[in-house]
């Protein structure tokens, strides 16, 4: 690691912990409780950062030291307007918690699992400094996102042959945008979602805790999503499923850990909770277009615990409207300001808010569309299962023990999920209804009715927050067991997430060869994406272009049937990819001249290999398959 980067990495590192640091002691100087304000500040971080961006790069000033006083900025306000009022509160109750920690009172069971699970991460950061992005989606649409972003210094709407570049929300593309901005390569642009999905797993546990499981259990239950493949692999690859499940267990979290007590007439609790529920509603429909329906699910909760906790305690009942709607109005305004600009986007690009999908009701159609819902769930069924019947398709994907090595289309949520955390979250359901639990109740239908509306909800990683379910369901179903059967389904657990282990341990999508060489590599630009695409996906095409950009930045354009568009920036992003969206032979070669692209590479079988073939002032110099690079001619 050279000088250069390990001072970009202290300066990334500095100026985030200066961000979540100050949130973090605004909750806990005012509430005294760590957990809830680890993950109470990293909510704010992120909803911080993703603003930030947002703003500066719509006015195009989307560069590390605008961005960086900005934030700097922020955080100033935040420490010496509120922090400076709480800190020895803060301090105290820090000093209180690590006395706690000294005994933990965990069996040896959760003491297994909590130290193969932190063994796991550290290996898991280790990889991902060292490998380069390699999954279809990062290296498809998601980091050519980032990567556009970055070199533009601007977010705008996007021209791209991908109707997944054109259209995606962006607040994931945001946060890892945060690594690129100030290291200036791709070294730990896949590990921006790990903070969260942690912060989601500590919500997993505290969410047991609240409902009044042991510290063992909880941590167990945390297991059950902390263990499965689709954890443990999207925490270091651009997939936001994990993210996702991360900011929904955060977003119940918070507002039952501050709303359900009977403490919870403190107006600064409410305002707290709000704001922690405002940022998790924002981000889960800023992240992916059916994070809206958990957004949905989370205000139903803090309205419930809103009129259960505080409303019948205010006699007047003008005074509990207004009190409900200043809430209300802060989850509004924080979650709109998080999601609102891909919808505007996609409106005035395409005149759909939901685009590229058509909308419709029965035969109405709301919003025209280039694709239909049951494209998406055609492409994303595995064809093992495409023609079984639903139930029968969610036994046959969730009954394997390990992940598949792709895009995890089998066995996402892994052999916990289905032998403990599914049965268990069944009998939690049960027992809730039997014994009139609303809350209970609501937290489960929560989860299940947000995974029951997602398209191709039989493909695990979609619906990943279930896991949030079955793991507050182990916990407390782990408690109400006997010692003996406690004991041997503990056991259990702790067997399927070594299995776990082990089958995670090897890194995905690499050979040994590989990894060998990539490890090996002294220059970070060495370690780039090329290397690892399936060779029937262009490996050659794509390396040619790595290698003769390695020392000479180029221009580069590309056609539609191009798929992956992220490696053609290369690992420092020193390219510059042109978006052509071109169905017009003048037009493409237009954009070429005007941009003064020097590398071209299309897909043989689309218009754009003829127009470039026939037009001179260009040489054919690799051919892969389909794939075809061109050099400008010298």
């Amino acid at each position: 690691m050279t000088l250069l980067v390990g001072l970009r990495l202290a300066e990334l590192a500095v100026l985030s912990a200066l961000v979540w640091s100050g949130w973090y002691v605004v909750f806990l100087g005012s509430q005294r409780r760590v957990l809830p304000s680890l993950v109470w500040a990293q909510l704010l971080t992120m909803s911080q950062i993703v603003l930030s961006e947002l703003v500066l790069g719509l006015i195009g000033w989307l560069r590390p030291m605008p961005v960086a006083l900005c934030n700097l900025g922020i955080a100033a306000i935040v420490w010496l307007w509120f922090a400076s009022h709480c800190w020895r509160e803060a301090i105290r109750a820090q000093l209180k918690w690590f006395e706690i920690l000294r005994k933990p009172q965990l069996n040896v069971f959760a003491l297994i699992g909590l130290a193969a699970f932190l063994g796991l991460l550290v290996w898991s950061l280790l990889l991902a400094w060292y490998l380069p992005p390699r999954e279809w989606d990062s290296l498809a649409f998601h980091l050519p996102i980032v990567a556009t972003y970055f070199q533009n210094g601007a977010i705008a709407p996007i021209a791209s042959p991908s109707v997944w570049v054109r259209y995606y929300p962006i607040d994931g593309e945001l946060l890892q945008l945060w690594n690129v901005l100030f290291l200036h390569d791709d070294r730990i642009v896949e590990i921006a979602f790990v903070p969260a999905i942690l912060a989601g797993l500590v919500s997993i546990y505290g969410l047991a805790r609240e409902l009044g499981a042991s510290r063992s259990s909880s941590v167990l239950g945390a297991g059950v999503a902390a263990f499965a493949n689709a954890t443990l692999i999207e925490m270091t690859t651009s997939f936001n499923d994990a993210l996702m499940m991360g900011l929904v267990a955060a977003g119940l979290y918070i507002q039952v850990s501050l709303l359900r007590r009977a403490w919870a007439t403190d107006r600064a609790k409410f305002i707290l909770g709000a704001m922690g529920v405002g940022a998790a509603c924002g981000l889960c429909a800023g992240v992916k277009f059916n994070g809206a329906v958990y957004a949905a699910g989370l205000v139903a909760v803090f309205l419930y615990l809103a009129i259960r906790s505080r409303l019948p305690r205010i006699d007047v009942q003008a005074r509990r409207l207004r009190l409900l709607l200043a809430p209300l109005g802060i989850i509004i305004v924080l979650g709109l300001a998080l999601c609102a600009y891909p919808l505007v986007r996609n409106v005035l690009v395409a005149g759909n808010p939901l685009a590229p999908f058509e909308v419709h009701i029965g035969n109405l159609r709301l919003f025209e569309g280039q694709k239909e819902i049951a494209d998406f769930v055609g492409w994303t069924t595995p064809p093992e299962v495409a023609d079984m019947p639903l139930l029968l398709r969610l036994v046959t994907i969730w009954r394997e023990p390990t992940g598949s090595v792709y895009d995890l289309s089998l066995s996402g949520l892994g052999g916990e999920w289905f032998a403990v955390g599914l049965p268990a979250g069944i009998v939690w359901l049960g027992i809730a209804m039997w014994r009139r639990k609303t809350l209970d109740v609501l937290l489960c239908l929560t989860l299940v009715a947000g995974a029951a509306a997602t398209p191709a909800m039989w493909n695990p990683r979609y619906v990943m927050p279930l896991l949030i379910w079955g793991g507050v369901a182990t916990a407390l179903v782990l408690d109400s067991l006997t010692p003996k059967v406690g004991k041997g389904v503990s056991s259990l657990l702790v067997l399927l997430s070594l299995l776990t282990v082990f089958s995670a341990i090897p890194p995905y999508s690499t050979g040994p060869d590989d990894l060998i060489d990539i490890v090996g590599a002294i220059d970070s630009r060495d370690r780039s994406s090329p290397q690892l695409l399936n060779p029937s996906w262009g490996r050659e095409a794509f390396r040619w272009i790595d290698t003769e950009t390695k020392d000479n930045r180029a221009v580069i354009a590309y056609g539609k049937l191009v798929p992956f568009i992220y490696p053609l920036y290369g690992t420092d992003l020193r390219n510059r990819v042109i978006h052509v969206l071109s169905t017009d032979r003048d037009e493409w070669l237009a954009t070429l001249a005007a941009q003064d692209v020097s590398i071209v590479i299309v897909n043989r079988e689309t218009p754009p290999y003829s127009w470039t073939l026939a037009a001179g002032g260009f040489v054919e110099v690799v051919e892969d398959g389909a794939y075809v690079v061109f050099r400008r001619s010298r």
